[in-house]
């Protein structure tokens, strides 16, 4: 704890001193800093991303971290029940031994080695979930490819999204009114 603290300091000191010592000179700005923009560039402006922006590898790569991070927690509790129960039988049901719901006050604690071992499997299974994600996500792909492919050309293909989903013009008419909400 002491390491963590000292380094936080030698880190953040130098900033926290050279920000007090640009604190007069930005007291000294009196202008307020205004940005003006008209209707068309803020209606123009989306923080949505697009299909375009991003390949689908990269979504895959992203959904992929996500899953396997989100189930790490999980994962290495799991991993840490199991592993204190595969102590407890290994020393012949010691009491010492049991895991964490059933634990004395006398409990022996895991070696670094079983720790690092639980750690491992923990990111084992994590990653093993997102792999399982993967290939239920390319499946899905597939079979959606495959229906699509096989409707005769000229079918019209309705793609559902939620109500609260903004049309592609912005006006839920279907019709360009150039931008201007008025209309």
């Amino acid at each position: 704890m002491k390491i963590l603290l000292s380094g936080f300091f030698l880190c953040f000191l130098p900033c926290m001193l050279h920000a007090q010592e640009l604190l007069p000179h930005i007291q000294q700005i009196e202008r307020p800093l205004i940005v003006t923009r008209t209707v068309n560039e803020i209606s123009s402006f989306s923080l949505q991303p697009t299909e375009e922006e991003f390949p689908l590898w990269a979504k895959d790569v992203r959904r992929a971290e996500i899953i396997t991070f989100g189930s790490l927690p999980f994962t290495l509790f799991f991993s840490t029940i199991a592993m204190d129960t595969y102590l407890w039988g290994t020393h012949n049901w010691d009491t010492r031994y049991a895991p964490w719901p059933i634990r004395g006050a006398g409990a022996v604690e895991m070696s670094v080695d079983n720790r690092l071992i639980t750690l491992g499997i923990a990111l084992g299974a994590s990653i093993l979930i997102a792999v399982a994600d993967h290939i239920i996500i390319r499946v899905k792909r597939s079979n959606e490819a495959k229906k699509a492919a096989a409707l005769p050309p000229g079918d019209p293909i309705i793609t559902r999204r939620p109500l609260d989903d903004p049309p592609e013009n912005g006006n839920g008419t279907g019709e360009d009114n150039g931008g201007n909400p008025e209309q």
